[in-house]
């Protein structure tokens, strides 16, 4: 593709991009192809290209709470969708500034403003967190560097923050949430809790020095040495149970499931990626609910070795 109408200076790489254009390449060519999580644009970018550009099927509708990526998007590539506000019936990419978990009325606004029909043959979404998400300090995502734990995809969406949580959270609550969410194993998870509230006492979250405080709790409750091979940070499960928390990421998931495969026309396809076991969770138990067993695919050695990030990936894919 080396005339690509879509540019390929992408901040994020995507994962498993080559394997969720296969599974996209398969579904129905009529109604929508829904991207539920736009990010920065990799998948959203290819699979335009691949339904639209070059095989003139399908319309395509991407959705972010977040649109600093979007804006970033904007910058460097050729072809951008329209924001639905903005949008004429004859649109064939359309951005929607929501949550997926909102996906209901997404397809109501997409039926009373297009004229494409609301059949879904897809649903893509990738649950994981960008690189451009990571680098920005001051949201507090990445547990290197400084920064206030805030953590919020949208905080105009969401007026609890990360630092809230630790301040506010009695002991059972916090204790709780790290092995729920995340399955820390209940001992360590009681010290991290004591430790936690043993720092605001002194004194409360909410300043730039939140994620260092954060990151030397996790060192003393789990004194590993960051470059262990083998283990993780960590200060992983600390940053990944209060991102999940602070998002409802888990509840927004399991809103939007039975949504999705309800509006998926026969043959359609719901592609799902995975990056812990919580969320697989919720996927599986989706499936056993549907009576449809998922196929889980993983990513490639050599996509591992090139892009660390998808080595805890696994995509999902439930057939209807």
């Amino acid at each position: 593709m080396s005339n690509s109408v879509i540019s390929r200076k992408l901040y994020h790489r995507p994962v498993m991009l080559k394997e969720t254009l296969e599974e996209i390449a398969l579904v129905p060519t009529s109604g929508w192809i829904v991207d539920g999580t736009f990010g920065d644009g990799g998948h959203s970018s290819a699979i335009y290209e691949q339904r639209i550009v070059n095989f003139g099927a399908n319309k395509l509708v991407s959705i972010d709470w977040d649109l600093s990526g979007y804006e970033a998007f904007k910058t460097h590539s050729k072809v951008i969708p329209t924001l639905l506000d903005e949008s004429q019936s004859e649109s064939t990419w359309i951005l929607v500034n929501d949550n997926f978990s909102h996906l209901q009325k997404i397809v109501s606004e997409l039926k009373r403003k297009t004229s494409h029909g609301t059949g879904i043959a897809a649903v893509l979404l990738d649950l994981g967190i960008s690189s451009r998400q990571l680098v920005q300090k001051e949201r507090g995502f990445s547990f290197t560097g400084t920064g206030r734990a805030d953590m919020r995809m949208n905080p105009e969406m969401y007026a609890i923050a990360a630092y809230d949580l630790l301040n506010l959270l009695p002991y059972t609550k916090l204790t709780q949430l790290f092995k729920e969410t995340v399955g820390m194993p209940g001992p360590v998870a009681a010290r991290l809790t004591r430790e936690l509230l043993a720092a605001r006492e002194e004194k409360p979250f909410g300043n730039t020095r939140d994620v260092k405080r954060l990151n030397d709790i996790a060192y003393k409750v789990e004194p590993i040495r960051s470059n262990s091979r083998g283990r993780i940070h960590p200060a992983t499960l600390l940053f990944l149970a209060l991102r999940i928390a602070v998002n409802t990421e888990l509840q927004n998931l399991q809103e939007v499931l039975p949504v999705a495969f309800a509006n998926l026309v026969t043959g359609g396809r719901l592609l799902v990626m995975t990056y812990h076991s919580a969320e697989e969770e919720v996927v599986a138990q989706f499936s056993q609910l549907v009576r449809t067993k998922a196929e889980i695919i993983m990513p490639s050695p050599r996509e591992i070795r090139s892009n660390p990030r998808a080595r805890s990936a696994k995509l999902f894919v439930i057939k209807k």
